[in-house]
């Protein structure tokens, strides 16, 4: 549940 919550950031981060 956690790791799909950091790998969500981490997409963020990329697309801005």
């Amino acid at each position: 549940m956690h790791a799909k919550l950091w790998l969500l950031s981490l997409i963020w981060s990329g697309c801005l």
